[in-house]
């Protein structure tokens, strides 16, 4: 690190995966002494704190902190201050029990620019997405998962703070309730739903009112029918992919729905146990290669 320091003055483009022996003291030389560096990744870097980042003024605009797990709100928000440019944020956490909600709020604070977040498992509450949907006007780009203490207010706050969103993953969100409503006034057309295992087929009817949706992707729902496909078909005049995975009710209903509205979109079905190629009857095998891929 600091050989790169040192050597590579222009450099703007860093990756490390698994650098296990990178330090604070090694980041922070690379961080002065690399002044034009604008996309930063450190996904695994298990010895990097964020303390690097104290006191420094960064050009980076897009920061991966990816299963980093010494980094601590004191970090965090040592990055934040220090990327005030920043558009792309990555903040993932493998520790049970972890807190960075202090860090991924002063993110919001000092990053209003900021256009994509990916957050996993950082104990996350909705007044943390309340945060985001008051400072950064800009978010367009949105992946939550594993946030259990997110409820459906703190989402709703969210989503109807951010006009520009544009997509959205939910995965294992077990505090929701209900299958987040956009409307017809927002711009989201990249919604996908993971391991939602409460969520009754009713409530995920609903997305069928979701006009400007043109790709959705429904993942580990087990209570997700034919009939809610079909609607989903009928109702999402916008869409253009619709991504069935792992649905245990799911048959080949789904695509007769699928043929029945035109084939106005495309159709994929994976590892749906009720719906595969050996058991699609002979009427449906013309589609196949593209329900199948």
């Amino acid at each position: 690190m600091f050989i790169i320091a040192q050597g590579c003055f222009r450099l703007n483009k860093l990756h490390l995966e698994w650098c296990c022996g990178i330090s604070d003291g090694g980041l922070a030389a690379v961080l002065r002494g690399c002044s034009e560096l604008t996309d930063l990744s450190l996904e695994f870097c298990g010895k990097v704190t964020g303390e690097a980042f104290s006191g420094l003024a960064c050009k980076i605009e897009k920061l991966d902190l990816v299963a980093c797990d010494a980094v601590k709100n004191e970090g965090l928000l040592a990055a934040a201050t220090a990327c005030s440019r920043l558009k792309e944020l990555r903040v993932t956490s493998n520790q049970k029990g972890a807190s960075l909600t202090k860090g991924v709020e002063g993110a919001a604070k000092f990053c209003k620019g900021l256009e994509a977040l990916c957050i996993h498992a950082c104990g996350l509450k909705d007044e943390t997405l309340r945060s985001f949907a008051t400072s950064c006007p800009l978010l367009s780009s949105a992946s939550l998962s594993c946030e259990p203490a997110v409820t459906d207010g703190g989402l709703a706050a969210f989503l109807a703070g951010l006009p520009k969103l544009e997509s959205l993953s939910l995965q294992h969100m077990d505090g929701l309730s209900g299958v987040p409503r956009v409307g017809a006034s927002k711009r989201l057309k990249k919604l996908r739903l993971g391991y939602w295992w409460n969520a009754p087929d009713l409530f995920l009817r609903g997305l069928s009112e979701e006009t400007t949706l043109e790709e959705l992707r429904l993942e580990c729902c087990p209570h997700l029918t034919d009939a809610t496909v079909d609607s989903i078909f009928a109702g999402c005049r916008s869409l253009k992919l619709l991504v069935l995975l792992d649905n245990k009710l799911i048959t080949a209903e789904s695509i007769r729905a699928y043929l029945r509205h035109g084939k106005k979109s495309t159709l994929q079905i994976l590892e749906c146990p009720g719906a595969t190629k050996e058991n699609v009857p002979d009427d449906l095998r013309t589609v196949l290669q593209d329900v199948f891929p």
